[in-house]
């Protein structure tokens, strides 16, 4: 089996498919955030690096999508957008997905560097991490509950997912309680067990 130590050699490599199969590698695979967090450093730097492999970059940048990212990620993501703001629509996903706490320092920067859609996602994601984890998890319940039967483009999936995420993130937690539900709808009954597996994944790394 091959070594993830080699693997972030390959994230810096000059053939843009080995670069594409490391950045895929690390946000597939069953990494914890802590193993990851030195990744993005190193796509950042190869898009840099290789910027006339324009097609590579976004494949490779849509995979960094699903790592988490720090202060100087976001702040290196902000440089490149205030010098070129048509490639935004690379990094909107990232900055989306990322975490409120290292987006939030920059959002007065970033504030007319976004699209309304990206900043209404960070505000949401801002409000959710506000919240406390009792009122998160009844929130999560009561979301599970409405959204029963129907199609995914018939409520707010991606918040429903903001939900689970902070919740999966949340040590005061009880991986008991979450299953603990025997009144709830299937999608209500889904999102919890998807919350379930994400805590015990979290715990255990």
């Amino acid at each position: 089996m091959i070594e993830s130590g080699k693997v972030k050699e390959f994230l810096t490599h000059e053939e843009g498919s080995i670069r594409e199969f490391a950045a895929k590698y690390f946000a597939e695979g069953n990494f914890s955030d802590e193993d990851k967090l030195d990744i993005m450093p190193l796509i950042l730097e190869s898009c840099e690096k290789y910027s006339q492999q324009e097609m590579i970059n976004r494949l490779v940048l849509s995979y960094a999508q699903e790592l988490p990212q720090s202060t100087e990620t976001i702040a290196t993501i902000l440089s490149r957008l205030e010098k070129k703001k048509e490639i935004n629509y690379w990094y909107e996903p990232i900055i989306a997905n990322a975490s409120p706490d290292v987006v939030t320092p920059f959002l007065d920067d970033l504030d007319n560097l976004l699209s309304e859609r990206i900043k209404k996602i960070i505000r949401q994601k801002q409000e959710i991490a506000a919240k406390d984890t009792e009122s998160l998890r009844r929130e999560l319940i009561d979301f599970g509950d409405k959204s029963a039967g129907k199609y995914t483009n018939q409520f707010d999936y991606n918040y429903g997912k903001y939900l689970a995420r902070e919740l999966a993130g949340r040590k005061d937690l009880s991986s008991e309680l979450i299953l603990d539900q025997q009144e709830f709808q299937f999608y209500s009954m889904l999102s919890l067990l998807l919350l379930h597996l994400s805590h015990l994944h979290l715990l255990t790394h």
